[in-house]
């Protein structure tokens, strides 16, 4: 709606008349209002390499170091992070005297985010520790929340979620307060990212939503972004299926940045579900691409195409992906952890190699209790029990079933809890809790569009809902 208002063309204007005038900043202003235009990427980094280089001929060095820094953050929704790497490193060696300390606190701060982007978080924490003195003493508070936030998510990777969550929970109220959109958007995506890692998902959605108000309000596009696809995990945990495919397709075609890859990523999970043949083929080459250099984005795209791999009939070359994947995020703790864990798992046990499992679970088990979140512990007890049925320890199968069903039961997940419950009345047949079982697997199967599980879950008897 800015574009419309005349806004954009009274600060053509004003960049105009300053090339007389030393106003080199209107173009980082210009910049910042083309997240409301679809090609405000380009545009936004065209605009600012035209005020760098007029700082730079002024020999203004601190003002040319906050463009830098600015251009680097663009240039990583762009999916251009090693490129934002290299630019912030030069701005960094510029500023290593105290004659700019306010720049060095927001490029530091820059750093440290792309750096943990990237799965570099010691590096991230030095250059938080270089920024946050200068931010907090000179009450830079746009560039403290930054820091803070990059803090945060390092915290809730190496296994401290209490302290990650109350962190996030004071800089999104310090950033809310003080209406800093950028900083606020960031805050509600992060805080939500700790809440999904405890199964919560429903409480996510809700502060998403409230996220979302704040950006569009503001009419923060990009934020808007951010926001539609970070919700679109606890949509999948709580089988909005269609909500989550929509929002995707929304995100996709109006921009190619960072977020319509990131939106890409979990969509083969719904169609490997739903034995959606064409959306697998269609999402295979783009996520082959990868994300252009977010780490965690990229783990999660490998596992995704090793589920299209194994669903056109391939498991067996798509299981070193699906393992790689699965055993590099184990540790960080992120709240998706248990899709890629329990993919590894489908991977390989329809590759025939059991042994994966095994090494899965010791993994698993290998991790503090903190660090075996909810939905993940659920997971394990799944696998478990599928290898108890292929080592054909029955009474073995029957207890981790039933641990898998009554957690996911309480986690509120309707596919997990569906396909755990199928696997545990495939075991009983007709004996016990099989029909039961078996028939509320079939009624979420039938409401999620699942086909090829609803027709596992016919092929056990008669019984099941058509």
């Amino acid at each position: 709606q800015w574009a419309d208002s005349g806004l954009l063309d009274f600060i053509d204007y004003l960049i105009e008349w300053s090339a007389e005038h030393p106003i080199f900043i209107l173009g980082l202003g210009r910049g910042e209002l083309l997240t409301a235009r679809p090609d405000w990427l380009a545009d936004a980094l065209d605009l600012l390499g035209a005020a760098g280089t007029a700082l730079k001929e002024a020999g203004l060095e601190g003002e040319l170091a906050r463009v830098e820094s600015l251009t680097g953050a663009v240039m990583i929704e762009a999916g251009r992070v090693e490129e934002a790497e290299e630019l912030l490193a030069r701005a960094y060696a510029a500023l290593s005297g105290d004659e700019n300390p306010e720049a060095l606190a927001e490029v530091a701060a820059s750093r440290a985010r792309v750096a943990f982007n990237v799965g570099r978080n010691d590096d991230a924490l030095q250059f938080v520790d270089r920024a946050l003195p200068i931010a907090e003493g000179r009450r830079l508070t746009p560039v403290l929340i930054s820091a803070l936030t990059t803090r945060a998510n390092i915290l809730a990777e190496t296994g401290r979620p209490v302290e990650s969550t109350a962190l996030l929970t004071h800089v999104l109220q310090l950033a809310v307060d003080q209406e800093l959109g950028p900083e606020a958007v960031r805050s509600f995506f992060n805080l939500a990212e700790n809440i999904m890692g405890e199964a919560r998902f429903s409480e996510a959605i809700e502060l998403l939503d409230r996220g979302l108000a704040f950006a569009r309000r503001r009419g923060d596009r990009q934020g808007e972004r951010w926001l539609v696809c970070q919700a679109m995990l606890p949509n999948f945990m709580l089988g909005r299926w269609e909500a989550m495919t929509q929002s995707a397709g929304k995100v996709r075609e109006t921009l190619n940045d960072q977020w319509s890859f990131q939106a890409l990523t979990f969509l083969p999970f719904v169609y490997a579900a739903q034995g959606n043949a064409a959306g697998l083929a269609a999402a295979a080459e783009p996520l082959g691409r990868g994300s252009g250099g977010w780490a965690e984005t990229d783990l999660v795209a490998q596992a995704g195409c090793a589920v299209i791999r194994r669903e056109q009939g391939d498991p067996a070359g798509a299981l070193p992906d699906a393992r790689a994947a699965a055993l590099a995020l184990l540790p960080t703790s992120v709240s998706h952890v248990s899709i890629e864990f329990g993919e590894a798992v489908e991977c390989a046990l329809a590759a025939g190699q059991p042994e994966v499992v095994s090494e899965l679970l010791a993994e698993f088990d290998r991790l503090a209790p903190v660090q075996r979140l909810p939905l993940l512990d659920a997971e394990a007890a799944r696998a478990r029990a599928r290898l108890a049925v292929h080592d054909g320890q029955d009474e073995e199968a029957g207890r981790w079933f039933k641990r898998a069903v009554d957690l996911l039961r309480e986690l509120g997940t309707p596919f997990y809890l569906a396909r755990a419950q199928l696997g545990h009345a495939e075991r009983l047949g007709d004996r016990e809790e099989g029909p039961t079982l078996r028939d509320e697997a079939a009624v979420t199967f039938r409401e999620l569009g699942a086909e090829p599980w609803l027709e596992r879950a016919r092929a056990l008897g008669a019984a099941v809902v058509a």
